[in-house]
């Protein structure tokens, strides 16, 4: 009885942590969809060409999914995150084999903690934010935190 109590319950938890990761997945490529749709607006951006530069962490920003319902699958043992991009690697990545794009998206953390620590891109507003994303010294930069 306790071996089947147990296998109901991890079957149960598996379950939340697979709509959780689902959930993430989806609000990333909401997200990521409607700021490259404002990107390519900037003046000046030519698709491909103009370096697109992330300025923050996706987990620590408004970027990320929240969800009281799902706090459980956060924050526990699962180690589930908020956001389908989390570092450097995934950015490109994601960009090229998720959302079949071709922008020329910097993925050096070096070069993206250089962007962050601009005056510039700090007097700028986060994500999503009015202006969060600007062209500056031929790069498209858009503020996530």
């Amino acid at each position: 009885m306790l071996c089947a109590f147990l296998i109901l319950r991890m079957a149960i938890c598996s379950n939340g942590a697979y709509v959780y990761t689902q959930l993430v997945y989806d609000q990333t490529a909401r997200q990521v969809t409607a700021i490259m749709a404002k990107v390519q607006q900037l003046p000046g951006y030519e698709e491909g060409q103009t370096p697109v530069v992330f300025a923050g962490s996706f987990t620590d920003s408004d970027f990320a999914y929240r969800d009281p319902a799902f706090s459980r699958y956060a924050e526990g043992d699962l180690h589930q995150v908020s956001s389908a991009l989390t570092y450097d690697g995934t950015i490109k990545w994601w960009f090229q084999h998720v959302m079949g794009s071709t922008a020329n998206v910097v993925a050096d953390q070096a070069q993206l903690d250089q962007w962050a620590e601009d005056p510039r891109v700090q007097a700028m507003p986060a994500y999503p934010e009015g202006e969060y994303c600007a062209m500056i010294d031929g790069t498209a930069v858009i503020r996530i935190s």
